[in-house]
Formats: C-alpha cells, sequence, structure tokens
C-alpha cells in the first residue's frame, strides 16, 4: 500500500512539471521568452537557430561565460534562422 501512494506523489510532481522553450537567436542575438520562473521539476528547452551558445555572464561582458558560472552550452549550431 505505501508504494501505490508513493507511486501516486511521484507520478502527480511529474504530471504537474511543466516544459518552457526558449528559441536562442532567431531574431539576432536575442531569446524569445527572455524572463522565465522555472520550479524545481520544469523542463527548459533551448532551441538554438543559426550558431548559438547559452552562457550565464555579466551585464558588462554578455558574450563571456563567468568565471563562476554553472552554466555555458558551448557553441551550438541549428537550423539557419533565415529558414
Amino acid at each position: 500500500m505505501q508504494k501505490s501512494i508513493i507511486s501516486l506523489f511521484a507520478f502527480a510532481s511529474v504530471a504537474m512539471a511543466a516544459t518552457y522553450s526558449i528559441n536562442v537567436g532567431g531574431n539576432g542575438l536575442t531569446f524569445v521568452r527572455n524572463n522565465l520562473h522555472a520550479q524545481v521539476g520544469d523542463v527548459v528547452e533551448f532551441i538554438f537557430n543559426g550558431k548559438h551558445s547559452v552562457a550565464q555572464s555579466t551585464y558588462d561582458n554578455p558574450c563571456v561565460p563567468s568565471d563562476h558560472s554553472p552554466i555555458f552550452s558551448g557553441v551550438i549550431t541549428g537550423p539557419s534562422a533565415d529558414t
């Protein structure tokens, strides 16, 4: 019985998770959805258009990954933003 209850709660938490898509570089050097409040368990999906990267950086150096940043995708080449 306990396993059933635990399984039910695990399934409910997965079912309530949201998926957010962010378009990278589709219209220049922008993220379309530039503000997001994801919760633990949510999925954030980056869709790359052309050659771009995602990095946590400072305002003064927007394309340079921060020294203490856990976020840097590296350069990813997606489909051309022109097509």
